[in-house]
């Protein structure tokens, strides 16, 4: 059972999606999805295989890179923001890491996730260990020079406000 087939648990997902509306999971596959659109290494159609190489169009995308190798789907988000994706990642809040710095200027908004640490859902659907460091949602959408806002949320409380600010960051609604 290899990490990088662990998935968000569904009670955070829901709340997430509750705000944001996914359209598109970019880091799944055909079991762990959390939308009925993935891209994933089991795809049927092999375009859709590696979401490193495809486009994620205008999608409202919900991402848990794989930690492991962080990097490239990080810098992907972005480029893909300045497409016209939105994409929310969880990551680990590690601000002391110049892969955060880097990733987290380019993010419109950085949620840090407070009082809890995200327990992820092994393959066969059993809960792990609670994560072993904090989390936050690194939300690309757009050209930032540097992050337009970040705040401190915990999920006992409802996630709400982002939406119309980022339709207006993206859309200029």
């Amino acid at each position: 059972m290899e990490k990088y087939e662990w998935s968000t648990p569904d009670w955070f997902f829901r709340l997430l999606n509750k705000e944001f509306w996914f359209t598109l999971d970019v880091t799944a596959n055909r079991r762990n999805r959390k939308c009925r659109l993935y891209l994933g290494p089991d795809h049927d159609d092999p375009r859709r295989r590696n979401a490193l190489e495809c486009s994620w169009g205008r999608s409202v995308c919900r991402m848990n890179p794989p930690y492991s190798n962080i990097q490239p789907w990080l810098e992907k988000a972005y480029a893909a923001s300045l497409n016209g994706a939105l994409t929310v990642a969880l990551v680990h809040a590690d601000t002391s890491t110049r892969r955060w710095a880097a990733a987290a200027h380019k993010a419109a908004y950085i949620i840090f996730v407070t009082g809890m640490r995200i327990p992820f859902m092994r393959p066969d659907g059993t809960v792990g260990k609670s994560n072993t460091r904090p989390s936050a949602l690194l939300v690309f959408a757009g050209a930032r020079e540097a992050c337009t806002t970040a705040r401190f949320w915990h999920p006992s409380e409802p996630l709400r406000g982002l939406g119309p600010a980022l339709d207006a960051l993206m859309f200029g609604a």
